[in-house]
């Protein structure tokens, strides 16, 4: 059996072969706590709460963006197939 010599990845590509990337880690990195007492702790949480807060708000208002824009395409692309069909019954 003739053994085949290592794909390269700069050949591979050429060949139409891909190697896949490797797997990234994703479990969130391990954090450790920088308070040094109860109340710092609860201190900590609670910006951690806000800012956590502020990221989902902002998140939201982007979805709302997006879906709006596209509810208002999909009416317009609705309205320009019904021009095009009044139009075509006139020729």
């Amino acid at each position: 059996m003739r053994s085949r010599a290592p794909v390269f990845p700069e050949r591979a590509r050429h060949r139409g072969h891909h190697r896949a990337p490797a797997a990234a880690d994703s479990r969130p990195p391990r954090v450790e706590p920088t308070a040094t007492s109860p109340e710092a702790l609860r201190e900590e949480v609670e910006r951690s709460r806000v800012k956590l807060g502020e990221t989902v708000e902002a998140l939201a208002a982007e979805t709302a963006v997006k879906a709006r824009t596209q509810e208002k395409a999909a009416k317009q692309a609705a309205a320009e197939g019904i021009v095009k069909q009044i139009q075509g019954v006139g020729h």
